[in-house]
């Protein structure tokens, strides 16, 4: 807001260039100072009546200058609660000398507009109204503050639809796509997925006002995405977003089975990742038609984007659970049958040991027989022996002492 001194500087700049191509009580006006307008200027004395009018070309305005100069502002046609804040605000700019100003929403026609209003006193009797129309302003505005909010809006879905675990995946894509409908002011948000190497579609995501009515429209769109020739419209390169409202010849000579698709006006947007169609995203309004803007269409690609990107990531996540899990499952396996061969292993060494500790008994008992008589004949206990004799035993003896060297080698 200005310095009051400020204020006082302009009021009193402009009641003097006012005064200069309008002097009080003259009717002819220099038009080509006001055609520099871009503003309706209307000149209103004291007591409420018109005295003069400017309007610019093509300006849209329900006062006649011919018609309505010399009425009081109750009689020029304005809606009866414009007629009294005006009439309001040019008695308060009289009285008080500042600059009144207001904004208000007017029907000119079946156009709505909007308008802002400067009033200022040009003398106690006098008042000048300045009348800008602000609709484009406003327009603007409010695509601003959508863009804005579409941008924190994809903002947070992209770390919604990035940082989501696989198992909440499809909950959060919901969130995703209410966000969406919200923002747009829709009534239906379906995703289909391609299936079968692009020859079929599956609805995997919906959202709706109305679920009843979404699923009867979303079997129709399948019934639509499931046709090779509807498909192959999206597989366009590079791929482009079908956006229409109802009805389109162009859409339906296109894609004909869209008459099953009850909305006035729609949105398809191609899903695309690494250059391949994987699906699409259908946005739909069976109200009033919305008009589908650039800066919308461009937000949708981003949002098929980040939807991309999270599947992509969700699915590698999962693949990568679903190997480790196998893996761990692999792994399991073969330590059980680990287990069980060195448990087969550690059964056959116990019968080994058993087994070569009784051959061992068994064998040494007559070998031990052995051994101790062929001792007892070399020492001719039992009788003299010849040379002969002698030498025979004693190979017995060797024999009988290498088989046990050899038994207890086996066993140890």
């Amino acid at each position: 807001m200005p310095p009051l001194s400020t204020q006082h500087s302009a009021l009193s700049t402009f009641r003097s260039w006012w005064r200069k191509i309008w002097p009080a009580g003259q009717a002819a006006v220099p038009e080509r100072l006001l055609a520099a307008l871009p503003d309706m200027v209307l000149h209103i004395g004291g007591d409420g009546f018109l005295h003069h009018m400017h309007s610019p070309h093509g300006y849209l305005t329900m006062l006649d200058g011919e018609r309505d100069i010399g009425k009081h502002i109750s009689q020029l046609g304005l809606p009866e609660s414009l007629a009294q804040n005006l009439w309001q605000r040019v008695r308060q700019a009289i009285q008080t000398g500042e600059v009144v100003q207001w904004e208000y929403e007017v029907q000119v026609g079946e156009i709505s507009r909007r308008r802002e209003i400067r009033c200022v006193a040009l003398n106690p009797e006098e008042a000048v109204v300045v009348i800008r129309d602000v609709t484009e302003r406003e327009q603007t505005l409010q695509i601003l503050h959508q863009q804005s909010q579409a941008q924190n809006m994809l903002a947070q879905i992209s770390s919604m639809l990035l940082d989501a675990p696989p198992a909440q995946f499809k909950e959060t894509m919901a969130q995703a796509l209410l966000a969406v409908g919200k923002l747009y002011n829709l009534d239906c948000a379906v995703v289909f997925e391609v299936q079968d190497e692009g020859e079929t579609a599956a609805v995997t995501h919906i959202w709706s006002a109305e679920p009843e009515r979404t699923h009867a429209m979303a079997n129709n769109l399948l019934y639509l995405a499931n046709i090779p020739n509807s498909l192959s419209h999206l597989q366009a390169v590079p791929p482009q977003a079908y956006h229409w409202l109802w009805p389109n010849e162009e859409r339906l000579s296109q894609l004909p089975h869209l008459k099953h698709v009850p909305c006035t006006s729609a949105l398809i947007v191609p899903i695309v990742y690494r250059k391949i169609l994987v699906g699409m995203l259908f946005l739909g309004r069976w109200r009033p038609p919305l008009a589908w803007n650039p800066d919308t269409i461009q937000q949708m690609h981003f949002f098929t984007d980040i939807f991309v990107a999270g599947l992509a990531r969700t699915r590698t996540e999962q693949t990568l659970r679903d190997y480790a899990t196998e893996l761990e499952d692999h792994v399991a396996q073969r330590t059980a049958e680990l287990r069980q061969t060195n448990e087969e292993l550690q059964r056959a060494l116990r019968a080994k040991d058993e087994f070569l500790s009784t051959m061992s008994h068994e064998l040494r008992t007559p070998l031990h027989a052995v051994i101790g008589l062929s001792q007892a004949m070399k020492e001719q206990i039992r009788g003299p022996l010849n040379e002969r004799q002698l030498h025979t035993v004693g190979i017995i003896e060797q024999s009988g002492y290498r088989l046990l060297n050899l038994i207890n080698n086996i066993w140890i």
